[in-house]
């Protein structure tokens, strides 16, 4: 297992010969473990940290029918709708995350409760999260780098 590495800014490549320095959240390692799109589907008591998830045709990361997960210090992006979506979960705390690079929605979180997103950081995206019938959403500490589309 590799060791964190308490950095506060990385960089990202985003495109051929396009190197931009993306703020990141603090505590982040530039040597993320990369992996494809995940699904946790009904289960319980999950952590998912240190990574980097794309995935241009959808969703990065989905959570359903889930309780007490945890989503963080990870990179997310670029992906085609939604990076992390939340459906019918109870209990899911996405912190530190940096989302970026998406035609739609960073977070979105539907028929949930108690969910919790904090400190993390959103790039390129159209809307950072949102929510549809849930109850007991917390967004504290987002910061929006640059939102929305040209």
């Amino acid at each position: 297992m590799r060791p964190l590495l308490a950095v506060a800014v990385f960089v990202a490549v985003l495109g051929l010969g396009d190197t931009r320095t993306v703020a990141a959240v603090e505590g982040l390692a530039d040597l993320l473990e990369s992996v494809g799109p995940l699904l946790i589907r009904d289960q319980q008591d999950v952590v998912t940290q240190h990574v980097r998830v794309a995935n241009p045709y959808g969703p990065c990361i989905t959570v359903q029918g889930s309780t007490n997960v945890v989503i963080r210090k990870s990179v997310v992006g670029p992906y085609g709708d939604i990076a992390i979506r939340s459906y019918g979960n109870e209990n899911v705390t996405i912190s530190r995350v940096l989302v970026h690079d998406a035609a739609a929605h960073g977070v979105l979180i539907r028929l949930s409760t108690d969910v919790k997103v904090r400190e993390s950081h959103f790039e390129r995206v159209r809307t950072g999260v949102g929510a549809i019938s849930s109850s007991g959403i917390s967004v504290t500490c987002p910061q929006f780098l640059y939102q929305g589309l040209r």
